[in-house]
């Protein structure tokens, strides 16, 4: 081979190559962006029930601190019954114990018992900031180590008013903090997510994750500069982020409280969340893998074709120039050579339009993925017969047989028309079905044709199949919007009134007749991302550039979209 057409194979090798690989990254980049989305969803609604929850469990606290605090000190003997009912109608104790102070911040009254020796609380942050106000808000402490109850506990505490408005002490609602995140547990944040309550000073007030054994980062507090505590930032949001407390990659979500200077976090670990996604990935590097060693394979054998090639042009100027006597026996030989090389030439321009369509290999790639693998086992186990061999390497050849027919129907099929030309409209029908057939199936949705009679029409045969694939792929996604188990789509091909006509039937549900006037619009979509292009082009193709009509009405259980067009002369039946 010479340098040029060396050049030449390489040039198209690594161009399918490189279209092979671009197609699997932007098809990896597509599916990252959908994990990561579907990921952000999960963890934001999350995020939001934890800050209902939150904020509804806040309010009923305060409201009942309010009503002991007026049942003080009238009904003293009373507010242990109340607490110990309160706790009755959650799952797990939430009010650890109810304790009063006077003026000067000295326990006066206590749930879980007075201490031998008065016990002053002045120097408690939830006491002073009653003492040094002389307003009666509701104040929510960092998590502190009790003094009489020797537990962690977040305090809810207000000002103990007198009838006559006069303050006398403060309340103090002692509220273990795992009650926050426990009922949270049940939800599935996996082995290294997380669940947070957190104060805007930067202190966590509670959390609940597999891999910190729940309520051991209580207290801890986390840098004041995160996007949760920045007032700058939005309220609300997601971002990717390594966790202060056990370092883990995450993907969370936080939520700033209105009413109350605290921040709820939901967070994933990204390995766990992206799992699925990351193991694509690998697949996807598989298939490429694969695919790049067919192409190769398939660019080694052309090339070697076309070495025999020159070879044989080599021994034919051989003989051309020996003796005139060899010639008559040689030509011959010459002319069987020659079919040979015609027939391998056509087989190795099969692989000139394998980059643009890679996006059409996934099947019968990964069916020659599983014929090697099952070569591999059947090496193995010992069981590769030659027998096995051939049927094997048959089946291979068959699906890259198959791969170079999808590169020739599709390269004729999508080529636009420049001129008007006659054509069977049965056989641009039967081309338009065998290109969505095989997925329509998948789906369970059969196609029926009817053409008692071909008929031929003028115009320009390639849109028309394309307006067909449209029909098509609106009459399965409106199957598929419907529910129905199986999908039917009937067509058929007959004339009327000197009309060749065409029409295309589903049993998807049919269509809203408030807006079936205005489907042929354009930018007008009864879908949710619908472009409203696609029957707005059709209809511009049909009645503008083959003076036809295109129209659309409901039928029992679905739609029919026809198509009419003038015929040009009636086709043999035997086509």
């Amino acid at each position: 081979m010479n340098s040029k057409k060396q050049k030449l194979f390489i040039y198209a090798c690594s161009i399918s190559i490189l279209l092979l690989w671009g197609f699997l990254w932007f098809q990896y980049r597509y599916d990252s962006d959908q994990a990561n989305s579907s990921v952000a969803t999960t963890v934001s609604n999350l995020s939001k029930a934890f800050e209902e929850n939150i904020l509804g469990t806040i309010r009923h606290l305060d409201n009942f601190l309010i009503t002991l605090r007026q049942d003080y000190p009238e009904r003293e003997e009373q507010i242990p019954s109340l607490i110990a009912s309160y706790n009755s109608h959650s799952d797990r104790e939430l009010i650890i114990q109810l304790s009063i102070t006077d003026a000067r911040g000295i326990m006066v009254f206590n749930t879980k018992g007075m201490p031998a020796k008065p016990l002053d609380l002045s120097d408690r942050e939830h006491i002073r900031v009653h003492l040094n106000s002389s307003e009666d808000t509701l104040f929510i402490s960092k998590p502190v180590m009790g003094r009489v109850s020797k537990q962690w506990s977040i305090q809810f505490t207000r000002k103990v008013l007198n009838r006559d408005g006069t303050f006398i002490g403060v309340a103090v609602l002692s509220v273990d903090p795992d009650y926050f995140t426990g009922f949270y547990r049940s939800l599935d944040v996996g082995s290294r997510g997380s669940i947070t309550l957190l104060g805007m000073d930067g202190v966590i007030r509670a959390r609940s994750a597999l891999a910190t054994g729940g309520a051991s980062a209580i207290g801890m507090s986390v840098p004041l500069n995160n996007i949760m505590m920045d007032p700058a930032k939005p309220t609300s949001g997601i971002y990717h982020t390594k966790s202060a407390v056990d370092g883990v990659q995450q993907i969370a979500s936080y939520r700033r409280l209105k009413s109350y200077p605290l921040v709820v976090r939901v967070a994933f670990a990204k390995e766990e969340a992206l799992s699925a996604h990351y193991w694509h990935r690998s697949n996807i590097i598989l298939q490429g893998i694969v695919a790049t060693g067919a192409i190769l394979l398939i660019f080694w054998l052309a090339h070697r074709l076309n070495n025999r090639q020159q070879l044989y042009a080599r021994e034919l100027e051989s003989i051309n120039s020996s003796l005139q006597e060899r010639i008559d026996t040689a030509i011959a030989e010459i002319r069987q050579k020659d079919q040979v090389m015609i027939s391998q030439s056509r087989q190795a321009a099969m692989g000139e339009m394998i980059g643009n369509i890679a996006h059409q290999w996934r099947q019968p790639l990964n069916a020659l993925a599983m014929v090697l693998g099952n070569i591999k086992s059947a090496h193995q186990y010992n069981e590769l017969t030659g027998e096995y061999l051939d049927k094997t390497v048959e089946n291979g050849n068959r699906l890259l047989q198959k791969m170079s027919t999808t590169i020739t129907d599709f390269s004729n099929f999508f080529r636009p028309d420049k001129e008007v030309t006659s054509f069977s409209a049965r056989e641009q029908i039967n081309h338009a079905v065998a290109l969505v057939e095989s997925g329509l199936i998948s789906q369970n949705i059969s196609v029926h044709f009817d053409a008692p009679q071909d008929l031929l029409l003028t115009g320009f045969p390639n849109e028309y199949s394309q307006v067909l694939l449209n029909l098509f792929a609106n009459a399965r996604d409106a199957i598929k919007g419907s529910g129905f188990p199986e999908g039917r789509i009937d067509i058929r091909l007959y004339q009327q009134d000197g009309k060749g006509t065409v029409s295309v039937s589903d049993n998807g549900g049919g269509i809203d007749s408030a807006v079936i006037d205005k489907i042929f619009e354009p930018y007008f979509s009864t879908k949710d991302m619908g472009t409203g292009i696609g029957l707005y082009m059709s209809k511009m193709i049909i009645e503008r550039s083959m003076s036809g009509r295109i129209e659309a009405h409901n039928i029992e259980g679905g739609a029919r979209f026809v198509i009419t067009m003038p015929v040009a002369e009636p086709c043999s039946d035997a086509s």
